[in-house]
């Protein structure tokens, strides 16, 4: 049974055909040594991992598409109680990269 966490809701934008952004495209074979908890693992098998861990959620999945703006009605969203979480996997991988 899929559920949420705390009521949120989650869409996960990548502009590629996959999930994994940066990581998963330029560096699928490149360690990483900076993930707490894990002592190494490559960019492909941390994007997997990362996919994995959220597979009990239900989540939103949108590919080939780009965030360009978030807008001020999105804003007024998320400040009256309708929380709107976007998780854009390029920008995440960039702290691991």
């Amino acid at each position: 049974m899929k559920q949420d966490f705390l009521g949120l809701n989650c869409i996960l934008i990548d502009n590629l055909d996959k999930p994994g952004g940066q990581c998963a495209e330029l560096y699928p074979e490149k360690p990483i040594y900076d993930i707490p908890g894990v002592p190494m693992q490559t960019g492909q098998q941390h994007i997997d991992a990362l996919l994995e861990q959220i597979k009990p959620f239900d989540y939103e999945l949108h590919l080939n598409q780009r965030v360009e703006h978030i807008n001020e009605s999105l804003i007024n969203e998320l400040i009256h109680g309708r929380l709107l979480l976007l998780i854009i996997m390029s920008l995440i991988q960039k702290m691991y990269l």
